[in-house]
């Protein structure tokens, strides 16, 4: 009974260490590209600065806030529940 129960303590301490360990980043080569701005970022600020805001203003801000809002909506708007045939 008592090596029954040392044995469901163990298993129960590893498996959170375990799921931990499964989530950690291996790949190196990740970090390098986080670096990276994306071609999406580099068009926001081309689109705020051509609106006339500053770099780093608040109303600078507000506009890329802005633009990605947009776009989330718009994500969402694209999904449709399917219910069956439509016609």
């Amino acid at each position: 009974m008592q090596r029954t129960m040392a044995g469901l303590v163990a298993i129960v301490v590893a498996m959170p260490l375990l799921s931990c360990s499964m989530n950690l980043n291996w790949d190196s080569d990740k970090s390098d590209k986080s670096d990276k701005p994306s071609p999406q970022a580099a068009l926001d600020d081309s689109a705020c600065q051509s609106s006339g805001f500053t770099f780093g203003t608040p109303e600078y801000q507000q506009c890329l806030q802005a633009l990605v809002q947009q776009r989330a909506r718009a994500e969402h708007a694209d999904v449709r529940p399917f219910y069956g045939l439509q016609r």
